[in-house]
């Protein structure tokens, strides 16, 4: 059977969440026997140059891709579906060329765009986004707006990791936007994805604006004690697997939502100040 994995063109909720149900179908296909994945054809179809836009884990996750096996096609855009056939037709973007793949199984991550009101307001950019100041959160036309999360032109990747590293930016510059003096508080662009690469194991990346590394676990530059831990190897893709599937949730429903839980902080309330001020 063929299994097609495709990736959307557009800015989308977790970047990484295409290819994570690609790695749990590999990895459930190889667990049910040599027979079942040998049979299988994967094959994963993105607009990008890479299998990620971080290049340290785009590396990594190529490396497994060849040696599980898993095909890659890049600078590849979906463009239309024949369900009745089967049949997907994809851009080829380097030389405007459409491609037809015919499937058993294929996954569509969807466009992804602001919700209408916003898309029709007049504090977006030209492509649909609340335009802002990236650092500070402050909408670019309107000193009196501040926006934060997936509705934003901030270059990070959309994760309900930015959002909590966001919101404590956007309330601290808006208590300084009120009390009329410059805004100091920063957002680094933090994102945190934890990309599934089998049933039980995670590849954790965190990173921020310009693809720099923010690795809470990195033995060298991580937070202590968490950098004691790790971020190679099989264990500590076991631990991460865990923190998704059990502490992540718990603390997202009884400690986030709530507006107790400050991402790698834990509960405590990070100094968002930068050194310069970023605004008036």
């Amino acid at each position: 059977p063929k299994y097609l994995f495709s990736f959307p063109a557009t800015t989308l909720k977790c970047a990484g969440a295409p290819q994570k149900i690609m790695w749990i179908l590999e990895d459930t296909l190889r667990q049910e026997g040599s027979k079942a994945r040998e049979s299988a054809n994967i094959t994963f179809l993105t607009p990008g140059g890479a299998m990620f836009g971080v290049k340290h884990y785009s590396d990594k996750l190529e490396k497994m891709r060849v040696e599980k096996g898993v095909n890659a096609e890049f600078n590849h855009k979906l463009v239309s579906i024949d369900v009745p056939n089967k049949m997907a037709t994809f851009m080829n973007l380097k030389n405007n060329t459409p491609i037809q793949k015919s499937y058993d199984m294929l996954h569509v991550a969807p466009h992804m765009s602001a919700p209408k009101f916003l898309r029709n307001s007049p504090i977006v950019d030209s492509n649909g986004w609340v335009d802002v100041c990236k650092t500070t959160m402050q909408s670019t036309k309107y000193n009196n707006i501040f926006a934060l999360g997936d509705c934003t032109n901030t270059p990070n990747s959309k994760t309900a990791a930015a959002v909590t590293s966001q919101a404590p930016v956007v309330v601290h510059n808006i208590e300084r936007s009120i009390d009329g003096v410059p805004l100091d508080g920063g957002y680094t662009g933090y994102a945190s994805c934890p990309l599934v690469i089998a049933k039980n194991q995670v590849l954790l990346a965190e990173f921020g604006y310009g693809g720099k590394l923010a690795e809470t676990f990195d033995r060298k530059n991580g937070k202590w004690p968490w950098k004691y831990i790790g971020t190679e190897g099989y264990l500590q893709q076991r631990f991460f697997f865990v923190l998704k599937e059990t502490v992540f949730p718990y603390v997202y429903w009884n400690l986030w939502t709530k507006g107790w839980w400050y991402g790698t902080n834990g509960t405590l309330k990070p100094n968002v100040k930068v050194q310069d001020k970023v605004s008036a």
